[in-house]
């Protein structure tokens, strides 16, 4: 099962470059399409050279999208963790 994110968890990641590193492939990142859209996903490997697949915890894939960039997520804060009482 992938990682499920709810509204007011905290992500952190660490952009490093453009693109997407190879070694990142398999990995659930940040990932922006070259139309704008910015999203937590799974990379994969589209269909075509230069395309990913991005999969999600609740909806379909998203098959050979262009990425502008896409970087790990290096953590997650649950909303929950943050509430002090």
């Amino acid at each position: 099962m992938l990682p499920k994110f709810d509204p007011g968890d905290i992500v952190y990641i660490s952009r490093q470059h453009d693109g997407v590193d190879p070694a990142d492939i398999g990995a659930i990142c940040a990932c922006r399409l070259v139309t704008g859209e910015t999203y937590l996903k799974q990379v994969l490997k589209g269909s075509r050279a230069g395309t990913f697949t991005l999969r999600s915890y609740n909806a379909a894939d998203m098959e050979d999208c262009d990425l502008e960039w896409a970087t790990p997520i290096r953590a997650v804060t649950p909303r929950q963790a943050r509430r002090f009482h």
